[in-house]
């Protein structure tokens, strides 16, 4: 008997290695190593105990059990592994294997340990009953709990192959879990018979196990150890970057991939049958796609039916991360609604605009075809007085929308001068107050006396921003009041000017006021219809402070009125106080000519308002008016006669090139744009004659261009200064008082 068992044992190991060698040929798989582990565990068992069955003394019986507990130790976990990798068991965190191999590793040890630790076995001998000597042992808790460990693994296995056997519809795979179902229930019977029967020593478990990894090998062999196909399947459905669920006909959940933890962790713990519904999101929506929202990303759902045999079994949910898809589109919808936004605000301001320019230009028409037919010379006056008010309009509209564009194409500049405050506010002050006019209102002026004398900044931009602010609160404001308070802080250096516009108008609505210091950008159109301007008064404002390094603010209520902040920052020249008196808030209203704060002497101010307006007699000089435009010809010839002049003209550069040619002239003033050729270039060409007098003679621009750049043009081209058209007669005798001495 004893021989007969030997050669089962030499039949155990020859089972175990045959299983190795077809594992080691068949492994094509990450899986596929927990299977080899175990036949490599199973082949140093069965070794092990054949050694143990040859070798009769006890020291060699020791040597022997510990040899084979280097692979039983690990052989049930290393199957129970591979079975969970091949039915899916996706539920067991990672630590737990982790968790039980230390514990197998502990057994490992406390057998290795044998009698120096008694942890395994308490007491240990070699006994002869039985069919050959073998080992005896009094087990301790440890060896028992093993064995529990042991038959829970194979207990576990075998229940994960029944539950994947439930799941698949495929009849085939069906067939090939069933049989793994029985195999995982052979160690369960060597277990049992090792632990509670007396066998004559024989132990039956490595014959058993041997039979299970060759079987198990073969029976997973004709797939090429899995079944190639369903294995790719299985593999791309778990790596597959995007999300996957697979529900049964009911829409309850039945498995999914590691990319579903991302948008749904609750996946991690569910198990089949639990409702999809319970995820809070409609993956089965009506349309095609379902969009919805997890974690603060966007995804679109899209499912499919699973059809077998025309038989519908189920369906197939693939999940798509469209988040950057949709902040796409919705920044592209934002900019489009901008875009119609910014076109809506260009196409009201542009007809707007046409109304503003039309109703000075209506003005200036039909006084100038009123005064035609009339015969009185003061309604002739009375006429011209308003055509030249109209002109004035029309000239301011046209300076904001000039002074826009070259603040948004940063060709604003700013030219700093010395300038006296108190002059600079009373000319503020005394325009506002005659805009006011009959209106019932109150204009109040609270200035601190203690800022500085006198000041270096842009003075002509500081007073745009003030005026700009007053304007647009004389246009908005009929009842009440409007307030200009103007404070500083000053470091002898520099003076953060503090000031503030208030008034008791129309006020603004909360959500118009980002738009209000935008461009092309007017609020209550319908309801300001009737006031006048071009719409541009807050932006430039707001492009004038950022420029000069302020700041500004506004505080506002719809219905009650609304106060605007700035500060900016100008140079202190005399740090002394521009205005002797104690502060106090006055009421400007309808004083002819505000100037409380002015520092010259009564005596100084009545000698300077008796000094005669002299018009200058330059009738001895020879002056050629050069413009392509017969009116503007007119204009400026009868502007020189006030000065005693008759003065020549040319309708083109080729007509002037000749004149000079003809006539030496002491001022020529030359139109910039003409067809043909230009005044730039027909300066140049008269700089090239040969005469010294060619290159001396003064010749001024007249432009409608006050673009940044232009007269830097000017100078290149060779002339000695310009004037901006529409010319005004204060301009013209200051160049001309410079050029004919």
């Amino acid at each position: 008997m004893y021989y007969v068992l030997i050669g089962v044992q030499l039949l155990a190991i020859a089972f175990s290695i045959f299983s190795t060698i077809l594992l080691i040929r068949l492994q094509s798989s990450l899986e596929n190593r927990y299977l080899f582990i175990c036949a490599i565990s199973i082949d140093i068992y069965a070794v092990g105990y054949l050694q143990e069955m040859l070798i009769h003394t006890e020291d060699g019986i020791r040597i022997a059990l510990s040899f084979e507990y280097c692979g039983l130790a690990f052989t049930a976990l290393a199957y129970a592994l591979f079975i969970f990798k091949y039915c899916n068991v996706k539920e067991i965190p990672r630590w737990i294997p982790k968790l039980m191999f230390a514990y197998c590793l502990l057994v490992m040890l406390s057998v290795q340990a044998g009698p120096l630790t008694k942890l395994y076995y308490s007491s240990f001998w070699v006994s002869d009953e039985g069919v050959f000597p073998h080992a005896a042992t009094t087990k301790t808790p440890l060896y028992y709990s093993f064995a529990v460990f042991q038959a829970g693994l194979i207990i576990a296995s075998a229940a994960a192959i029944q539950i994947r056997r439930r799941r698949t519809r495929n009849a085939g795979e069906k067939r090939k879990l069933m049989i793994l179902f029985i195999e995982s229930l052979v160690p369960l019977i060597g277990l049992a018979g090792t632990v509670t029967l007396n066998l004559g020593g024989w132990d039956p478990s490595p014959l058993l196990l041997s039979l299970l990894v060759t079987s198990v090998s073969l029976t997973l062999r004709g797939g090429q150890f899995y079944d190639t196909v369903s294995f790719a399947v299985q593999n791309l459905f778990q790596n597959v970057g995007s999300p996957v669920i697979i529900a049964d006909i009911s829409k309850n959940y039945l498995s999914s991939n590691k990319a579903c933890d991302r948008v749904f962790p609750e996946l991690k713990n569910w198990r089949g049958g639990h409702s999809l519904s319970d995820l809070g999101v409609d993956l089965f929506a009506d349309s095609s796609n379902a969009d919805f929202e997890r974690a603060g990303r966007y995804y679109k759902s899209s499912f499919t039916k699973l059809i077998e045999r025309g038989r519908h079994i189920g369906y197939t949910i693939v999940i798509t991360d469209n988040t950057d898809d949709k902040v796409a589109v919705e920044s592209m919808r934002h900019l489009m609604e901008a875009a119609d936004a910014a076109n809506e605000a260009k196409s009201t301001f542009l007809a707007n605009m046409s109304h503003e320019i039309r109703t000075p230009l209506n003005a200036i028409i039909g006084m100038s075809e009123l005064s035609e037919r009339e015969v009185s010379e003061s309604v002739i006056r009375e006429y011209n007085g308003q055509i030249k008010a109209a002109g004035k309009m029309l000239l301011e509209i046209v300076n904001d929308v000039l002074d826009f564009s070259k603040a948004e194409s940063n060709k604003l500049e700013l030219v700093p001068v010395e300038f006296d405050t108190a002059d600079f506010l009373d000319s503020i002050i005394n325009v506002i107050n005659s805009r006011i006019g009959d209106k019932p209102i109150d204009f109040l002026v609270d200035i601190n006396p203690n800022i500085p004398k006198t000041l270096y900044g842009d003075d002509v931009h500081i007073r745009q921003i003030i005026m700009n602010l007053l304007s647009n609160a004389e246009k908005f404001t009929n009842t009440g009041h409007i307030k200009f308070t103007l404070d500083s802080d000053s470091d002898g250096i520099i003076v953060r000017l503090k000031g503030s516009v208030e008034d008791t108008g129309i006020g603004i609505r909360e959500e118009d006021k980002k738009k209000l210091f935008t461009a092309f950008q007017q609020l209550d159109g319908k309801k300001n219809r009737r006031t006048e301007g071009s719409g541009l008064g807050l932006a430039i404002f707001a492009q004038l402070v950022t420029l000069m390094n302020g700041t500004y603010r506004l505080e506002s209520e719809y219905g009650k009125g609304s106060t605007f902040f700035f500060e900016i920052d100008v140079g202190c020249i005399n740090s002394a106080p521009f205005a002797n008196s104690v502060r106090e808030c006055v009421n400007v209203r309808k004083m002819p000519a505000f100037s409380l704060y002015k520092t010259k002497t009564d005596d100084e101010e009545e000698a300077k308002d008796t000094i005669p307006s002299v018009i200058p007699d330059y009738s001895s000089y020879n002056i050629l008016v050069v413009d392509d435009n017969k009116v503007n010809v007119k204009v400026l010839s009868a502007f020189l006669k006030h000065f005693k002049v008759t003065a020549d003209s040319a309708l083109s550069g080729a007509e002037a090139l000749e004149k000079v040619k003809q006539k030496k002239y002491d001022l020529i003033f030359m139109d910039h744009m003409m067809p043909d050729m230009d005044g730039v270039e027909t300066t140049k060409r008269i700089r090239a004659m040969d005469d010294m007098y060619y290159h001396d003679a003064p010749i001024i621009a007249c432009t409608a261009n006050v673009v940044k750049g232009v007269e830097e043009i000017f100078l290149e081209a060779g002339m000695n200064d310009f004037v901006p058209k529409p010319i005004q007669l204060e301009v013209l005798q200051e160049k001309m008082a410079r050029f004919l001495k």
